[in-house]
């Protein structure tokens, strides 16, 4: 029997973003996902799930390359901001960096293709720091919640 009515029009992302990393560390023990996220941002639902596409592809990304043959896996993401101004979100590793054909973000396989389009989608924007391992660090405008 359908339901109806039941739509939730806005995610409260910090909550979101933690529940995925409990999620994600299911279905990769051998990665430590550390997670820390402001709470109070709602933004609505389906900007919500395309952040969480993007850093389920980031971490995924991270734990199957950043570490080869290593079990000490740990990968960072954090996310901060305020109601109304864009968003932080920053996915790290502490890994062997990015691979000589993915310098400056070139997209290669087809889940980076499809996080550039999201990604585009969302009017973010990406800088990428190598300095101990690779964090991507994204800054992304937040669209009005509905009350």
């Amino acid at each position: 029997m359908p339901v109806y009515g039941l739509f939730v029009e806005s995610v409260d992302l910090g909550p979101y973003l933690e529940d995925l990393g409990r999620d994600m560390h299911d279905s990769a023990p051998s990665c430590q996902i550390h997670v820390q996220a402001v709470t109070g941002i709602h933004v609505p639902t389906n900007q919500a799930i395309n952040i969480g596409i993007v850093v389920s592809e980031l971490v995924t990304n991270a734990t199957k390359h950043a570490y080869p043959g290593r079990s000490d896996q740990q990968v960072w993401v954090k996310l901060s901001g305020v109601p109304s101004e864009p968003l932080t979100l920053s996915i790290r590793d502490q890994g062997v960096g990015l691979p000589g054909d993915a310098e400056g973000g070139a997209a290669t396989g087809m889940g980076m293709r499809i996080l550039t389009a999201i990604l585009q989608q969302m009017n973010a924007s990406v800088s990428i720091n190598r300095a101990r391992g690779t964090e991507f660090v994204i800054s992304i405008p937040i669209e009005a919640a509905p009350n």
